[in-house]
């Protein structure tokens, strides 16, 4: 299953905690979340008030990456921008 522009925010959060859980890695859950709330541009609250909004097409397309990016080991933080390298 794929990342859809008509899935729930639930459903999405769902399919996410369990590709990271399939890959092993072992925050999917909390990975799951950071990247649904950063992709929808919304709060935890938003998300516990709406579960059943759908995606949008712009939400769908931004999760698809983060997802391909986070299977291969790659930092929430760094996926966010919110990495900051010391040099």
């Amino acid at each position: 299953m794929s990342i859809t522009e008509s899935m729930t925010r639930v459903e999405a959060l769902k399919h996410l905690g369990d590709v990271f859980r399939g890959v092993g890695i072992e925050t999917a859950q909390r990975d799951a979340r950071l990247l649904l709330l950063h992709a929808s541009g919304i709060e935890h609250m938003d998300l516990l008030r709406s579960p059943r909004e759908t995606l949008g097409a712009d939400v769908a397309l931004r999760l698809r990456d983060y997802v391909s990016q986070r299977v291969t080991r790659i930092p929430v933080a760094r996926i966010l921008g919110e990495w900051s390298s010391c040099q």
